[in-house]
């Protein structure tokens, strides 16, 4: 049966030995994987996906894959957010936060499923450290890039509507530490406002190129381990 709400709080980890070893070779202070919540529903989808394509390929029985999903959803609406405190920095490829992942949805998989989930054998079937990681790296680069951007583009707006405002406003450039000649105050905005444009534009192209994955490669790129489909 799984665990109650009252016995949540006093029951084991659901993650295992692999993150309880790296919480010895890489211990506070520093954030955690869990402190940032957006890397956390982001890795777990790409569990929740992996666990769909392993069954539709026949990898995955269809329980452990139920499972599996069910206890992703449980995951990405908030819950065992307690679970994940492996070091948000490493010093590897990120194998302690995938295996952090593992261990925890497997752990809760088995709970609702009544059998056995294992944390590689089905959590991490047909995927590596450095096809997984990477992907919830930029799916989460994808969302938090969000804000950014649309705040850069805000102040973009301001700038120029200020351009407009103080069109007619002289006062001296500067240019090798010293006075220079005028421009307006209008000139000065449009060219923060131009500026803010193009690093936004890049920022918008960074973020666009991360929609190619590498999912299905693996661990070099050759999919090995990973059946075709």
């Amino acid at each position: 049966m799984p665990p109650t709400t009252t016995d949540a709080a006093t029951a084991p980890p659901l993650y295992g030995e692999q993150t309880r070893l790296s919480l010895g070779n890489v211990p506070a202070p520093g954030r955690t994987f869990g402190q940032i919540s957006a890397f956390v529903r982001n890795y777990v989808l790409v569990k929740q996906a992996a666990a769909q394509a392993n069954h539709a390929v026949g990898v995955l029985d269809p329980e452990r894959r139920d499972a599996i999903v069910a206890a992703c959803r449980e995951i990405v609406s908030g819950e065992h957010a307690e679970q994940f405190p492996s070091a948000l920095v490493l010093g590897g490829g990120g194998t302690t936060t995938n295996m952090n992942v593992n261990e925890v949805i497997a752990a809760r998989a088995s709970q609702l499923a009544g059998c056995p989930v294992h944390p590689n054998d089905h959590v991490n079937a047909s995927q590596s450290t450095n096809d997984s990681y990477s992907t919830a790296m930029a799916l989460t680069v994808m969302d938090l890039a969000e804000r950014p951007i649309a705040a850069l583009e805000e102040l973009a707006r301001t700038l120029e509507a200020k351009g407009e405002e103080f069109e007619e406003t002289v006062h001296l450039s500067r240019t090798c530490l010293r006075d220079a000649v005028t421009l307006t105050a209008g000139q000065s905005h449009r060219a923060q406002a131009a500026a803010l444009r193009r690093t936004a534009g890049s920022l918008h192209a960074a973020v666009a190129s991360m929609h190619t994955v590498p999912l299905g490669a693996t661990a070099i790129g050759t999919g090995a381990g990973a059946p075709r489909g």
